[in-house]
This record gives C-alpha cells, structure tokens and sequence, in this order.
C-alpha cells in the first residue's frame, strides 16, 4: 500500500495533516486531513485528482500514474479557480501590488530628488567656486559673440593667454537675462583664469562701451520711427538720460515701446510710458533734450 503525508500550513498558522492510503492491488483510494476521512474511492488504477476543501481553502490531491505502472503523488492548493478565499487573495495580492508600486515609486522619487538636489547645489557650488577663484586670480578679455543655425544658441570666441577659447551658450543660460538679442559681433567682458582660460565667466552685466552704442542705436531708430516730430539729437539725448536713470533696462525700454504688455510683461509699453511721464524724466528732458 501506497501512504504518504502533507502538512499544510494555513494563513493563520494552523497546521494541517493531510494523508492518502493508495491500495497496490486493490486500487482503493483514502484520503483524509487532521484524521478526518475526506474521500474514499475505489479500484483506481489510473490518473485521477482529488479536490476538497481545508477552511475556505481548495486542496487537490493528484494521482498520476507513471509509464512504468507506479503511482506519483501530489498536494497543491487551487488559488485560480473562483472560491470566496481565491476571490479574497487577488483582491489582497492587488492592493498589496499598488501599496509595493507606491512604497516602490516613491523611494525612486526620493532618489530622483536628491539626485537632482545633488547635481543642483553641485553646479551652484561650482559655480560659486569659479567665480571666487576668478575674482582672486583672473584676468580679463573680451568675449565676441556669433550666431548659429540654431537661433537659441550662439558661439563666443576670445583669447586667454594666447589661446584661442571657443565656446556656446543657450540664451536661457546667460545671466542676468539680457533684454536685447545677441547679434553676431555682440562683445562682452569675461574673467579668465590664467593657468588655464577655460575655465572662465562671462559678464552680462557689463555692456562695453561699444555694445551699449548698439543698442542705443537700436532704440534711437524705434523712438524715431514711432515719433516724427523729434529728430535724432533729441532721441539720442532722450535715450542717454534713460540709460543714467535706469542703465540698460532704460535703453530696452525705449526699444520695446511699442509691444503690448500682453507679448511681454518684463519690457513694453507700459514700461516705457510709466519711464518717460515721470515728473522728473519729463523735466530733465525738456531742460537737456528740449523735449
């Protein structure tokens, strides 16, 4: 007689024994758990399953019969077909699937956040570090700037220590943001470090005497062509006290005077009106421009 033994654990630790007596020349059949016969049959002499329930469980127990005429045994618990405990277990093993994906996913976030964190303060602390270096040890050169095909970056060359140093820049890199395009031949200051020039800075915010004569060109030719009855010594004189009350931004305004605020809400002619009506523009320029 065939005999052999499981001992099925279920989900709140409960041992259970299960057993199956095989007959070897009667084909009879037992099977029982926790000494409680669950099935009987007879005469089995082929491959035959077995299905019982343990609790709220499935059990099945599988006879096979091999090609040398021996039987082999088997003990499984049926978590596909649809039982009350299988319908259960999917909802579980899916609310457990999203809290891993969550608890997953968010450890990933964290990382993606501090990584970005990380090469944030990195290239701040760079940055930092370069510019202390160069205001200890650089020296200055003049950055000239050329457009390329792309419109949103443009080429700069200029010579440190006898080295020609060629480099790009993406104009939402250039800091502070200038309110004029850059324009093939634009030139800028940049500090450079000695000993080795690539390492350098270029400042923005130091117009040339001859970049801000572009752009004061620039805004004579806009005041000109939007009021006829100024000519060009006045509108120079008009830009000029523009550029010592308000630098740069002065300039831009004038430029940009006649832009709805809507296309721009940095520089427009809102901007511009509010410049020139104030008290104190309206009489310097009358005095200094007779205007």
């Amino acid at each position: 007689m065939s005999q052999l033994n499981w001992v099925y654990v279920d989900d709140y630790g409960k041992k259970n024994r299960v057993g199956i007596f095989h007959g070897n020349r009667t084909g009879h059949v037992l099977i029982h758990c926790n000494a409680k016969v669950m099935v009987i049959d007879f005469s089995v002499n082929e491959s035959k399953m077995y299905s019982f329930f343990i609790e709220d469980e499935l059990c099945e127990i599988e006879i096979e019969k091999m090609p040398d005429g021996r039987f082999g045994y088997s003990f499984e618990i049926n978590k596909e077909v649809d039982t009350p405990r299988n319908r259960e277990r999917k909802r579980l093993d899916k609310k457990y699937m999203w809290q891993t994906f969550l608890f997953f996913g968010g450890i990933l976030l964290l990382v993606a956040i501090f990584m970005l964190a990380f090469n944030y303060f990195k290239e701040v602390r760079k940055e930092e570090l370069t510019e202390t270096i160069l205001i200890d040890h650089g020296k200055y050169s003049t950055a000239r700037f050329f457009e390329t095909e792309d419109p949103t970056i443009y080429r700069y060359a200029f010579i440190g220590n006898d080295q020609v140093i060629e480099r790009t820049i993406s104009f939402d890199k250039i800091e502070p943001p200038l309110p004029f395009p850059i324009q093939t031949n634009d030139e800028f200051p940049v500090q450079y470090l000695l000993s080795n020039p690539v390492m350098h800075q270029i400042h923005f915010d130091s117009i040339l005497p001859k970049q801000r004569t572009r752009y004061e060109d620039l805004a004579i030719q806009k005041e000109l062509s939007l009021h006829s009855n100024i000519d060009e010594t006045m509108a120079r004189c008009r830009v000029n006290l523009a550029f010592q009350r308000k630098g740069i931004e002065g300039i831009a305004n004038f430029y940009y005077q006649d832009v709805p605020p809507s296309k721009d809400q940095v520089l427009n002619e809102n901007t511009y009106l509010r410049m020139v009506r104030a008290i104190d523009f309206q009489q310097t320029s009358r005095e200094e421009c007779g205007y």
